[in-house]
């Protein structure tokens, strides 16, 4: 017989392993309404508020960055990378103002540690 782990349901994995948890708090008429909406579409209140956050993206204007990249649905061909540390430099690199307070002290520090690292080294004077 095949142990599992204490918690764990039995059967086969879902989609859900690529997924991240957010806790939300809504209004219970939002969240009501929400129930709804997902019974409507076939959907779970999960996935209905997954498809419409994808769906609120375009209305998310952008108003620095490249030109061409006018909402945040376009920016993020440019900015999603599965490297946290790869998100961080794009996001600092082409939307620095949508920088947390955190990200751009780490960014800062990164910043300078990569100027330290460029600087020619002085070599060592000799006292006669």
């Amino acid at each position: 017989m095949e142990k599992r782990a204490r918690g764990r349901p039995s059967g086969g994995g879902s989609k859900l392993n690529r997924t991240e948890t957010v806790t939300i708090r809504l209004d219970p008429k939002l969240r009501y309404l929400t129930e709804l909406a997902a019974r409507r579409q076939r959907r779970t209140v999960s996935s209905f508020i997954e498809w419409a956050i994808e769906h609120a993206l375009p209305a998310v204007r952008l108003e620095e960055g490249p030109p061409e990249v006018t909402d945040l649905d376009l920016a993020s061909v440019i900015l999603w990378d599965p490297d946290e540390a790869d998100r961080l430099a794009k996001l600092a690199l082409y939307y620095p103002g949508l920088l947390t307070y955190e990200e751009e002290v780490l960014w800062k520090l990164i910043q300078e540690c990569d100027e330290r690292q460029r600087r020619p080294e002085r070599e060592p004077e000799v006292r006669e």
